[in-house]
């Protein structure tokens, strides 16, 4: 984490933009019984057992003058992980800039 902190602490240059990628797990539910909606004077009713509906992959790309972007992915696996990588890579930093792959 330290690494991080001071990668974002340095002085970098518009030529040498800092862009972090982060991914995240992202678990589907559903209901699994149709909740109550609000009445007059009676608060909205939802039960807390819920359906698995699978997972979702969340990748997001940040970067402070150039703003974000997610997207996300209905698997979450190695090689799309690498494919990830590779995008910011070849897509979003010039081949020319060096890429920090501390986690």
């Amino acid at each position: 984490m330290e690494v991080v902190l001071d990668l974002y602490s340095s002085q970098h240059s518009q030529s040498q933009p800092l862009i972090c990628m982060n991914e995240a797990a992202i678990q589907l539910t559903g209901h699994l019984y149709k909740p109550i909606e609000m009445k007059p004077g009676q608060d909205a009713k939802e039960d807390y057992h819920y359906t698995r509906q699978g997972t979702q992959a969340l990748f997001m790309f940040f970067d402070q003058k150039r703003g974000s972007q997610a997207s996300p992915w209905l698997r979450r696996e190695l090689p799309l992980y690498k494919g990830m990588k590779k995008r910011l890579r070849d897509g979003e930093v010039p081949s020319p800039y060096p890429i920090n792959q501390d986690s």
